[in-house]
Order: structure tokens, then sequence, then C-alpha cells
């Protein structure tokens, strides 16, 4: 989640980060090999729900466990103009769109959840570090303190396309100021790998939430932590990605904005 407006921005990035604990495969029920059914677990949100490890595949008749991603399914998902929205986020080495690496891509469409860490190439800014918590030490990534288990990003994207495939459709992608930061990112992240193409046939356009929001409602701040607290009551993780996806898709579903709206917001995949 990048603000469109960069005071909202800075004052969302600069706020107490709780310390995250992560999905131990150990906590709740689960083993090592992944959980026992039914192996409930918490979200990023806290909310709790039935969860398995499966594979990235679209057909999904295996399983296996590959490390440094989650795939969290349910068989909901929340529909515009007929067409599934997936509410993602990074997190990056910095603001600056033309140079920083992906840290950690995450994706949600209702129940099913996508996330990645990838280690970076490129230094952390100190303002990325102090906002999201990473850092890199010895060759690792850190969150919080808490070593996290990475993988390539050619790897995190190509199963990010096969969970965008998933849906059997193409589908929208939704950010808060997508069009600002998230879809420039990784936009370019898809064009060095090559995977743009494969990337455009999966997803027919962003929906930026951030001119949606601007559009509805008249707020003094349109940061999403803020809009979390006016919306929904709610104070959350804000700047690790798979709560930022959670929490906007709550903010959506909350809004019940229009098709025309969610269209007004929209852009093509084609726009970088």
């Amino acid at each position: 989640m990048r603000d469109g407006e960069e005071t909202d921005r800075l004052t969302d990035r600069q706020t107490d980060r709780q310390t995250v604990t992560r999905r131990d495969t150990e906590r709740e029920g689960e083993t090592e090999s992944g959980p026992r059914a039914p192996g409930v677990t918490r979200d990023a949100a806290g909310i709790r729900q039935v969860t398995h490890l499966v594979t990235h595949l679209a057909n999904k008749k295996r399983a296996e466990k590959r490390p440094g991603h989650q795939l969290i399914t349910s068989p909901q998902c929340e529909m515009s103009d007929n067409r599934s929205i997936v509410f993602f986020d990074l997190e990056a080495t910095g603001l600056d769109t033309n140079v920083c690496d992906i840290i950690q891509l995450s994706a949600i469409c209702g129940k099913r959840v996508f996330n990645a860490y990838m280690l970076p190439t490129r230094e952390l800014t100190d303002s990325a570090k102090r906002v999201t918590g990473f850092t890199v030490r010895d060759g690792t990534l850190f969150h919080n303190g808490v070593p996290m288990s990475t993988v390539p990003l050619a790897e995190a994207l190509a199963s990010f396309l096969d969970f965008l495939r998933s849906f059997g459709g193409p589908v929208r992608l939704a950010a808060h100021s997508a069009r600002r930061f998230d879809a420039p990112v990784l936009t370019r992240a898809l064009r060095r790998l090559r995977l743009l193409p494969e990337f455009q046939r999966a997803v027919c356009g962003f929906v930026d939430t951030f001119p949606l929001a601007k559009s509805l409602f008249r707020l003094s701040s349109y940061s999403q932590e803020n809009m979390v607290r006016h919306f929904l009551g709610k104070s959350y993780d804000a700047h690790n990605a798979v709560a930022d996806a959670t929490m906007l898709q709550e903010l959506f579903n909350h809004w019940a904005p229009s098709a025309q709206a969610v269209q007004r917001a929209s852009f093509s995949t084609h726009l970088f």
C-alpha cells in the first residue's frame, strides 16, 4: 500500500508497528508438513480460518509445501462486473518505483491468500526499514528481528501468476495507490523476468482504491490505516503486506461500491 498523497503516506508509514509473529506451522495444531485437519490458524488480521497448503498450479490436483510462500484456500471471492477482484500489496526496499526491489508480495480474495517473501538485491532505505520492520543481515531477510523464509523473485512471481489463474478467468488487481506505487513496481519486475504477457492474460486491469475512496467519501485523510480506523473501528499491523491486503478487502466490502465506481477507479495493465 502506498498513499496517493505524500503527507498521508508518510504519516501512515511512521506509525508504531506491532511485533509480527510468523505464521508458524507448529502453532494451533499444525505440523511441519502441514496443518492437521481441519488446520485452524489465524490470518494477519487475527481472523481464525481453516487453511491448508496447496500447489500454485491452476488445476490444484496435487498438494505440496513450497517454502517462502503460502496459499490459503476457500471458495468465496468478491465480484464486481462479473470479474474476481484480488486485493494485493507489496513491500519494497524503498519508494523509488524505478529501482526498488520487492521484499513481500501478498494477495487475498475472499479467504484465499497468497504471500511470498524475497531477498532483495538492493539495500533497504532507512525509511523502509523503519516503517516495514524488514532488514537484511548475512544474506537473510528479517522481519522485526525474525528470520523469514524467502524464494527467488522469479519463483514468487510465477507462483503469483498460478494463484491468479486459479480463479478461472481474468481478475482485477486492487491496491491502495496502485497507480502510484504497487502497479508500476510489479509491472517492472514482471517485464524484467519476461512474465508480463502471462500476467496481462490473467489480469484484466488494476483498481486503485485511493481515487475510489476519494470519489465516495469526504475524509481528512485517505491513508488506508486512517480509513480502517474510520470505517472499521480497527487498528492493524500496517505495512505488512498480508495485513494491508486483508484490511483493504474488508474496507472494499464495507464500502460496497457500484460496478461503475470501481470501473472509474480502474486502469489498464498496459499503462506502464
